[in-house]
């Protein structure tokens, strides 16, 4: 049984969502976004009508190129909100805004924070996934903010930096719901379009490409997916999931190698 809708704070919230193509899944998203009092959508060159329904549903609809992953249009929209406390969610993300108290109250307590991370749970379908990495228990996301405080970062699965970030958990409260695919294909779909910009993502966290350790790093990423994640549990789903992670993790280092490798040669050309 969920808590009934908080009444309206005194503390103005702004609502940040990046689109592209996806005018189908707003109405649902910004239903749990009405406790806003102001909602922005930055679009991101879209083909479909996601700006006109965006516009029908009373938001402020800003643009933007498009980009692999969302990072620099949802920070590019936070910088333009008007108020100091900004909620950000993809269009194919439900917030629970039945316990929106809970981070009032969070916010009161400690004004000084930079963010806050929720709970995360995945769906392919309408199914919540339970096993594999996608379905970990531990699964979070930034999506409070305060606009002049958190950093943002420019890459892949990093959209922003953890200084000052607060975690909530699921005992404190429920997750974000995240409806991210439709079948296994749009999971392998997603995982390609992400690819291409993990070298540059690796190489600033530190990591340089060896064999050794991409074979180490596809080994615990298979052990930690399959056995400590239940992918083993999960059936057909649990099986593929746990796969495709662990192949993801390969693909990326061999991703790795190739920024490295272009990154030389450019230095050699100078």
């Amino acid at each position: 049984m969920t808590s009934p809708v908080p009444q309206p704070s005194a503390l103005q919230i702004s609502a940040v969502v990046p689109v592209y193509n996806e005018a189908h899944l707003l109405d649902r998203c910004f239903e749990r976004l009405d406790f806003c009092s102001e909602l922005i959508v930055v679009d991101q060159g879209s083909s479909d009508d996601s700006a006109i329904k965006a516009q029908a549903l009373g938001a402020k609809v800003l643009t933007h190129q498009l980009e692999r992953y969302p990072n620099l249009a949802r920070q590019f929209g936070i910088s333009k909100a008007s108020h100091q406390w900004v909620v950000t969610v993809d269009p194919d993300e439900l917030f629970p805004r039945d316990q929106l108290r809970v981070i009032l109250d969070l916010i009161d307590e400690q004004p000084e924070i930079a963010g806050i991370r929720i709970p995360w749970q995945y769906y392919i379908g309408n199914r919540p996934i339970t096993t594999s990495f996608w379905g970990r228990r531990d699964a979070s996301k930034v999506v409070v903010v305060h606009r002049d405080r958190i950093k943002g970062s420019p890459y892949v699965h990093k959209e922003f930096l953890p200084d000052g970030v607060i975690r909530l958990n699921r005992q404190d409260i429920a997750p974000l719901e995240h409806y991210w695919a439709t079948s296994l294909g749009d999971v392998i779909a997603k995982q390609r379009r992400y690819l291409p910009a993990e070298g540059e993502r690796r190489h600033s966290d530190g990591l340089r490409f060896s064999w050794l350790g991409a074979a180490r790093a596809t080994f615990r990423t298979a052990r930690s997916d399959f056995f400590h994640h239940r992918g083993w549990r999960g059936g057909p789903t649990g099986w593929a999931l746990s796969s495709i992670h662990t192949w993801y993790t390969f693909r990326r280092w061999l991703e790795l190698r190739a920024y490295q490798d272009q990154t030389r040669s450019r230095a050699e050309d100078r």
